[in-house]
């Protein structure tokens, strides 16, 4: 289950994150793409701070969007397969119904996981207090039905224990 390891693969998900060595090099790189043009290189505490700044519009749980970003790249440094699909932010209603159309569906995961046995597990990121929509909970009955893993994780280290890493 587990994709081919590196050196940093004895911490704890919580040290690997604080590695100033992981923080520049790997957060950097999404940075960029986050910041729609804003190209400034940051570090994991001015990602927060950046993330609780910038909002003009209804956001979605900062927690839960700092701990999605530290999955996706814990995640990638260690080779797996992943993506997330972007179904949580405010979206007005002209933009809303286009992404409709084009098949987006309320409730969907945050994360999708392709294991190299071709297994996929699915992850929905929450806050310490965060609870599922009714439209989450709809959509994750429809893929533990076609027998898919589906996950609500709290943190980077729920992520770990649940590859067993």
């Amino acid at each position: 289950m587990k994709p081919k390891s590196n050196s940093n693969s004895n911490m704890n998900a919580t040290e690997y994150l604080r590695s100033s060595k992981i923080n520049h090099k790997i957060l950097c790189k999404s940075i960029k793409n986050m910041k729609n043009g804003n190209y400034k290189e940051t570090t994991l505490q001015n990602l927060k701070k950046e993330l609780m700044s910038k909002s003009n519009k209804k956001p979605r749980n900062r927690d839960e969007q700092i701990t999605q970003v530290q999955i996706i790249h814990w995640l990638r440094w260690h080779k797996y397969f992943c993506f997330a699909i972007p179904n949580g932010e405010y979206r007005n209603k002209v933009t809303g119904a286009i992404l409709k159309r084009q098949g987006v569906l309320a409730g969907c995961p945050d994360i999708e996981i392709i294991l190299n046995d071709g297994k996929v597990l699915w992850i929905e990121v929450k806050s310490k207090k965060g609870v599922q929509s009714d439209s989450q909970k709809m959509f994750q009955k429809e893929l533990e039905d076609r027998g898919h893993k589906y996950y609500i994780v709290r943190s980077l280290d729920d992520v770990v224990n649940i590859l067993g890493v």
